[in-house]
């Protein structure tokens, strides 16, 4: 398939043309009349006066009789309520932390070293590895099930999680080879030290912070599919954003005392 039938969807113009109107109404603290925002935005003031009444329509806006301007309402918050001022910390911190690190290069060799000793060289081995190591260490489960065994002695969740990484295995070991086997030394390490990580900060790991680190997994695991399906000429170096799966143990404290403090 060519580069131009694989792209993406066309943008919606109508929802940009709105999102436009929201910014320049929060711009302007005192409301703004259609005209003002047409001269702004370079709308047509038909079609400004038509967004903004789809927007008072969806509680979004809200229009003075007495000078026919426009305000935004308390509702646009919502639209900002799944997104908590602590992210941008993981965010920065995260990338600069894997390369000063070099985590990518050291699973890296860590998987050339092994495909040296049990391949015999098989090109493929060391992808698989990496790809497979990150895939079964990453996810919710890994870090909801080490937490619970850590904290709670359950095992449950790790049990579960067995069963469909050894589902999975099966798949991918036809498809990558032997690399796929010798993941489960890092799964062994890395659930290994969560559920003593976690028996030993159990104080710490409230609900928020697991369920950040939880997030912050799957967000890692979208990177991996990424490479894995070949979407990018340049492979993501998913391994260096690692680090962003415990940051929560830290920054979520710290942001919370920061609050009180404010």
């Amino acid at each position: 398939m060519r580069d131009d039938e694989s792209a993406a969807y066309k943008t919606v113009r109508g929802l940009s043309r709105g999102l436009l109107l929201l910014k320049l109404l929060n711009k302007f603290d005192g409301g703004a009349t259609p005209g003002l925002l047409a001269e702004f935005s370079g709308l047509h003031r038909t079609t400004v006066r038509r967004l903004l009444e789809t927007l008072q329509e969806e509680g979004f806006v809200r229009r003075s009789r007495s000078d026919d301007s426009f305000r935004l309402t308390i509702n646009v918050r919502q639209l900002s309520d799944g997104f908590r001022d602590e992210h941008w910390i993981s965010a920065l911190a995260t990338p600069l932390l894997g390369e000063l690190l070099r985590i990518d290069d050291r699973v890296e060799a860590l998987g050339a070293l092994a495909e040296k000793r049990l391949a015999g060289g098989d090109g493929g081995f060391a992808q698989a590895f990496v790809s497979c190591s990150i895939l079964y260490c990453v996810g919710s489960m890994t870090v909801m099930g080490s937490v619970e065994a850590g904290i709670n002695g359950d095992n449950s969740i790790l049990y579960a999680k067995a069963v469909l990484d050894f589902v999975a295995s099966l798949a991918f070991g036809a498809g990558l080879g032997a690399g796929v086997m010798a993941s489960s030394v890092c799964v062994l390490i890395t659930e290994g030290g969560l559920t003593l990580l976690s028996s030993a900060l159990s104080p710490y790991l409230t609900e928020r912070v697991v369920g950040e680190m939880s997030a912050v997994g799957g967000v890692l695991l979208l990177g991996l599919s990424i490479n894995l399906l070949g979407l990018r000429q340049e492979r993501m170096r998913v391994a260096n954003m690692l680090p962003a799966v415990f940051l929560p143990i830290a920054y979520v404290p710290l942001y919370d005392l920061i609050s009180e403090l404010i």
